[in-house]
This record gives structure tokens, sequence and C-alpha cells, in this order.
């Protein structure tokens, strides 16, 4: 059974993992799903370091390192991205063309 502030804090959690939820499906719309996989990715971190601020979390080498590889993955598939949308093959055949 439930008692004291729980349901409130259940309704909270709840509503902010759907508006989270939400906000994802949205924003596939403007931006693709490899962009959005890669910004999902960062969420990792982000607990990291917030249950380390707040919630006393441990935070041991091996977390410390597996946190800079999600960064660094999610930094390396958007930075791709850009990089690949300025060489895309129609800008390379058109300047073949002329």
């Amino acid at each position: 059974s439930f008692s004291g502030t729980e349901p409130f804090w259940i309704l909270i959690t709840s509503l902010l993992l759907f508006l989270y939820n939400l906000s994802y499906y949205s924003g596939l719309k403007h931006i693709p799903l490899h962009k959005a996989a890669a910004i999902l990715m960062l969420g990792q971190p982000i607990t990291f370091l917030l249950s380390a601020l707040f919630a006393g979390a441990k935070i041991t080498p091996e977390l410390v390192f597996g946190n800079m590889l999600l960064v660094a993955g999610a930094a390396l598939i958007i930075g791709f991205s850009f990089i690949l949308a300025k060489i895309s093959p129609e800008r390379i055949l058109s300047k073949a063309k002329s």
C-alpha cells in the first residue's frame, strides 16, 4: 500500500517520463533517427552526474570511462552526420559535372 508522498512522486515521475517520450517522438519529425538515438545516449551520463551530485552515488573509474565512451560515441555519430551531409553524393556529382 502507498503511504505519505509516494502517490505524488509516482505521478510526478510518470508525467516526466510521458513528456520525455513525447518530446523524443515529436523530435523525430525534425531530425533523423540516428541523431535522435545519439542524443538519447546522453541520458546515461546525465543520470550518472546527477546521481553522483544529489544521491551520493559512488564514482568509479569504470563508470567515468564508460560514460566518457558514451559521450564520445554520441559526438562521433552527430559529427559524422554533419560531415557526411556536406560531402553528399549529389554535391560531389554536381562539382564533377562543372
